[in-house]
């Protein structure tokens, strides 16, 4: 995933634990949980992302979404997202993640600033 517009890292650390995906696309900065079955735990993992991001999304393989399981991402305040190989954006928003309102200013700043200093660290 490689674009002009957007600083990406992986393996982030925030607050003691770790954000499997951040990145920055303007001046927003979105966290990923990435789970392949455990979408409960993701969610509460996520979570924890919205001190940090301004954004948290849960990304899973393509899968039968139900109401009940939407009701749990909007509850938590957390999106939804599917993972797809097709085009320069390897997501499908499934459900919108709303802007968080625990965002603590100082775990933003810290995350920002390792974004601007490890952008595309993984290549």
């Amino acid at each position: 995933m490689v674009r002009d517009d957007v600083k990406v890292v992986c393996n982030v650390p925030a607050l003691g634990r770790c954000i499997d995906l951040a990145y920055l696309r303007g001046q927003s900065l979105f966290s990923v949980e990435f789970k392949l079955h455990n979408w409960r735990r993701a969610i509460r993992q996520a979570r924890d992302h919205c001190l940090a991001a301004d954004y948290a999304y849960v990304c899973m393989p393509r899968r039968d979404v139900g109401e009940r399981m939407l009701e749990a991402f909007r509850a938590a305040g957390v999106g939804l997202l599917f993972y797809c190989e097709e085009g320069d954006w390897p997501f499908e928003i499934i459900e919108k993640a709303p802007r968080s309102r625990e965002t603590w200013a100082v775990a933003r700043t810290k995350l920002g600033d390792y974004l601007l200093t490890r952008d595309r660290s993984w290549l």
